[in-house]
């Protein structure tokens, strides 16, 4: 979408150990939504999506898409208190830092064990319906939660990563674009350039965090996000459509071989 960055099905096409891949039109992610037009937002809702979950700040959230057939739900799960988006000041204080590790220490100190987990996905393992999940730019934060939502549905660590790694390049162009905007030097906007993207070893950081308290995603589960077995097979049953491969799809693979 024009107005909409990182928005896509989670896991689309991916399918998980079982073999089975998330219904069509059940989990959507994106980037920030109050940008979007009314074209957009119909096409929102003729999805089927009915509830949202915005996962930025409170300052972030004050600016707001409003529709009465979406409700919103607000989980700051980095609890940031910040009244002000990242200033040039602050900016050309992390450039002259290790941006790196200023997003592993992201990653691990607020997103892996932040208490506000708990009663969202107290929330969405209840959902029904289409939902949606999203954040600022819809890598980080939105990043988390899928992956999360992915090890509850028991995709391997491979799609996890591949998921996750999926970005829209209209961030990184923005963001150098607001950098400029606010007086910093070409060297210093190279620098922050992790700081618009996504890297494995961030995610690697937020896995070995929750491994290193809780031994296990089950574990994460049930101890710390307080699910329940049942709760987690209901979920399941709800998500996903078990994927098949019919005999037309085996007999158009031998031809194609053939051709080639």
């Amino acid at each position: 979408m024009q107005n909409i960055k990182n928005f896509r099905p989670l896991a689309y096409s991916l399918i998980n150990a079982q073999g089975k891949g998330i219904k069509k039109h059940m989990i959507f992610r994106s980037g920030e939504l109050s940008k979007a037009s009314i074209e957009e937002i119909d096409e929102i809702i003729s999805l089927g999506i009915k509830s949202i979950f915005d996962l930025r700040s409170d300052y972030e959230q004050q600016a707001q898409m409003s529709n009465s057939n979406l409700k919103i739900y607000g989980y700051n799960i980095s609890q940031s208190t910040s009244k002000k988006r990242m200033d040039a000041e602050f900016l050309k204080q992390l450039a002259n830092s290790d941006v790196d590790q200023f997003m592993m220490s992201l990653y691990r100190e607020y997103l892996a064990l932040s208490p506000v987990l708990k009663p969202l996905f107290q929330h969405i393992i209840k959902i029904r319906t289409p939902f949606l999940f999203h954040c600022s730019a819809g890598k980080d934060r939105t990043g988390i939660i899928g992956a999360i939502l992915m090890s509850l549905l028991d995709f391997d660590l491979e799609s996890i990563y591949q998921e996750y790694l999926k970005i829209d390049f209209r961030i990184l162009n923005d963001a150098i674009e607001n950098q400029k905007k606010d007086g910093l030097s070409e060297e210093m906007i190279h620098k922050l350039i992790p700081l618009s993207g996504v890297n494995p070893i961030y995610l690697d950081e937020f896995f070995k965090t929750i491994l290193s308290n809780y031994q296990t995603m089950n574990q994460y589960f049930y101890q710390f996000l307080d699910l329940t077995q049942d709760e987690i097979i209901e979920f399941k049953k709800i998500l996903f459509n078990l994927i098949k491969t019919t005999s037309s799809d085996v007999v158009y693979f031998y031809v194609v071989l053939i051709c080639v």
